[in-house]
């Protein structure tokens, strides 16, 4: 089974040519980068199954997945070979901008990060700033590597557009978003995944393998993992494919 959705390649060939910052993404001079750390032992445990994106589910789930990447782009220590705390400084308004949230949504994301143990809040000072540090399942310290476009978290402005693409109002946002995570998770040094098929993607995100094939389609065609066929690990029934991890910009 492809898991490209049945007329991608009709699509892509009608495509004249990518959209420019995805083109940006495929060649041409490299852009400067920035690596942060996102803990992800509890992706790697499962995790991505308990954000869910059925309609009354997926705004919230969504801007939980939105307000993890955000904190760990902003996170103070930036150093990605190093363990210990991922966490920034942030007010509503600052996470909101880095995040593309409106404050109703964004609340209800952080609750849900709360319950699910992915995030502690502690307020500091007198400001409008707390801060966010995000917490992992138990056992040693995995941590997935965001590479991303460099930004200034102390701006009150800052933000990347491609955190602003996936929106709360779409399942196909949050099942795109639950993948790249789980990418992020997976991949090696260089942004790679050797390998995987739709029914694992199935299995570790709890989507069915047709919403798996269009988070797939999705990322690749706004070039945030460029998805390839592989021929060397067949499944039964199954095509796995190869992925390389783009930074968000």
């Amino acid at each position: 089974m492809n898991c490209l959705l049945p007329g991608a390649e009709a699509r892509e060939a009608r495509r004249t040519g990518p959209p420019e910052d995805v083109a940006a993404r495929l060649g041409g001079r490299p852009a400067p980068r920035s690596i942060s750390r996102l803990p992800c032992r509890w992706i790697l445990d499962g995790g991505l199954r308990s954000f869910r994106s059925e309609p009354a589910y997926a705004g919230r789930s969504t801007a939980a997945l939105k307000i993890l990447l955000a904190v760990a782009l902003a996170a103070e220590d930036g150093d990605p070979e190093e363990d210990g705390p991922v966490a920034a400084l942030l007010s509503y308004a600052q996470i909101g901008a880095l995040a593309g949230l409106s404050s109703p949504v964004l609340s209800a994301g952080k609750r849900l990060l709360a319950t699910q143990g992915l995030i502690a809040v502690s307020q500091e000072g007198q400001g409008r700033r707390v801060r966010y540090r995000l917490t992992d399942a138990p056992g040693p310290a995995r941590y997935a590597r965001i590479a991303h476009a460099p930004i200034d978290p102390s701006a009150p402005d800052a933000s990347l557009s491609d955190l602003h693409r996936f929106t709360s109002r779409y399942a196909r946002d949050c099942n795109a978003l639950k993948l790249y995570a789980l990418l992020c998770a997976l991949a090696d040094r260089r942004g790679t995944v050797a390998s995987l098929s739709c029914a694992e993607i199935a299995a570790r995100t709890n989507m069915s393998e047709t919403k798996a094939r269009g988070a797939v389609e999705t990322l690749d065609a706004d070039g945030l993992a460029i998805a390839r066929e592989t021929d060397f690990r067949l499944i039964p029934g199954h095509i796995a494919h190869s992925f390389a991890v783009r930074p968000l910009r």
